[in-house]
């Protein structure tokens, strides 16, 4: 029984670092990259959405990709629904960004539909 409930806490707390580990990747990308390119073409960023863990957005791919490369780094893909308007206007426009990362560290960044 006490072996149960650490394996439980130890999961819990890893699941709790993965979730944490993403948010921060996802801040980052839309700090470093997706901010500069709205900014350059005259919009502004509404709000940020996960789309969920299955959701891939506006992408027209199946589930989620993770994998492991021959020298024994893992890579994945993290999407975020994107929500901008140009100016003050009250249109509010979505995009879709995939992150690709390798370990803890951004790779690429492609958006759907692109702007």
């Amino acid at each position: 029984m006490k072996y149960k409930i650490i394996v439980l806490f130890v999961i819990s707390l890893f699941l709790l670092l993965v979730f944490f580990m993403c948010d921060l990747i996802v801040k980052r990308a839309i700090r470093k990259y997706v901010l500069p390119k709205l900014n350059n073409l005259g919009y502004k960023l509404v709000r940020k959405e996960f789309p969920g863990f299955f959701s891939t957005g506006n992408f027209r791919e199946v589930g989620i990709s993770i994998g492991i490369l021959t020298n024994y780094r893992s890579f994945y893909s993290l999407y975020c629904n994107i929500y901008y308007n140009k100016g003050n206007t009250t249109d509010i426009e979505m995009m879709t960004i995939r992150i690709d990362c390798i370990m803890f560290f951004i790779s690429k960044i492609t958006y759907m539909p692109e702007i």
